[in-house]
């Protein structure tokens, strides 16, 4: 992995699972402030916010990095004029933390949706999937790259090598969730 370090604020199930599909596929965009607040409190250790609908309050903490820029994974399939939902999450962040946010990161035409695919698919699938926009120079920045869900780290992985090779010293994952994988005996029966 091309990846320093990555860390999510919950596993990918129930109410989590719920809130991220109602953003990605319900239109429900608003959920993506909710969880980046969570994110910057759980990963970050924000203050939460004092009232609803308010921004929870970063001090910085002396043992972590920091980042020179928040990168969002790109959407593989973007709908027009709709955000992909790391893009919220990465803007939403950047207000808390005080991080600019760059989009220089694209996917390569051709390259098919993770979630359609195998394990060892989506390995194969996000080798070379992403690329940094002609003229992106990142040159000795401590990159934060955001995305909703990491599954088996390949896209991370994948975006993350093409930003060291556009110059980053080094790239870390947050995400909201980490889908577990677990085996077939032990997944919840669904209906």
């Amino acid at each position: 992995y091309a990846v320093r370090e990555a860390a999510a604020a919950y596993y990918y199930e129930d109410i989590v699972r719920t809130a991220v599909l109602r953003c990605k596929r319900g239109g429900c965009f608003w959920y993506a402030r909710e969880l980046a607040d969570r994110v910057a409190v759980l990963v970050f250790g924000a203050l939460p916010a004092k009232q609803p609908g308010k921004m929870p309050q970063y001090a910085g903490v002396t043992a972590l990095p920091l980042y020179s820029c928040i990168v969002p994974v790109p959407p593989r399939q973007p709908l027009p004029g709709v955000p992909g939902l790391p893009l919220l999450l990465a803007r939403r962040l950047g207000q808390v933390l005080g991080i600019p946010v760059e989009t220089p990161l694209s996917v390569r035409p051709g390259t098919r949706p993770q979630k359609e695919l195998t394990r060892d698919e989506r390995l194969q699938n996000a080798r070379g999937a992403f690329v940094c926009h002609p003229g992106a120079d990142l040159t000795g920045k401590r990159v934060l790259l955001v995305d909703d869900i990491i599954t088996t780290g390949a896209t991370a992985s994948a975006c993350a090598l093409a930003l060291l090779q556009a110059g980053a010293t080094d790239v870390t994952v947050a995400a909201v969730a980490v889908a577990e994988e677990l085996p077939k005996e032990k997944r919840k029966k669904t209906k």
